[in-house]
């Protein structure tokens, strides 16, 4: 492999690790103020967020049948990502149907106590993945590094061609 392709997937690849370290950091941050009732909620937020989530679950589940059906959108991602993520609308879906379910009724302590797990749990998930790509980079960063680095060798040879034809025009007009 080249020199430069390996730079570019080395450099994709570092701040691909990087966002997932401060999201996880982030998440795990709302997390606990989220615990400590730091941050609070009022029953029209949790109303709100649970209908989000719903769909947010809906959406993801439909993600990773999606990876598991196409052989193209397989190469394009990685396993471990997807696979780790899938405790989490599973989850959120059991929440958010209780929560529909008991509509009027108030979840404050307990609604608290499972959105901050969850929350904990996508920290650590954002971590695990950080370390893992650190090991084994995601095959999306490859294939942007790849992308670029073809881009940056076209536009070399556009502008060597360039080059090329004003030399042989400058040495004909002599």
């Amino acid at each position: 492999m080249d020199k430069e392709l390996e730079k570019a997937i080395k450099k994709y690849n570092k701040i691909y690790i990087i966002e997932l370290f401060v999201i996880a950091v982030v998440v795990i941050t709302l997390a606990t103020l989220k615990l400590l009732n730091i941050i609070g909620s009022s029953s029209n937020f949790r109303r709100v967020f649970n209908i989000i989530t719903l769909v947010a679950a809906i959406g993801l589940l439909a993600d990773f049948v999606w990876l598991c059906c196409s052989k193209k959108r397989q190469k394009r991602n990685s396993w471990f990502d997807k696979i780790s993520v899938i405790p989490v609308p599973i989850a959120m879906l059991v929440f958010d149907i209780i929560c529909l379910i008991n509509w009027e009724v108030e979840t404050i302590e307990w609604s608290t106590l499972f959105i901050s797990i969850i929350f904990y749990y996508i920290g650590g998930v954002y971590i695990a993945q950080g370390i893992y790509h650190i090991f084994k980079p995601s095959p999306a960063m490859i294939n942007a590094a790849i992308e670029e680095y073809n881009e940056k060798k076209e536009k070399q040879a556009l502008e060597n061609s360039k080059l090329d034809k004003s030399n042989d025009s400058k040495e004909e007009s002599k």
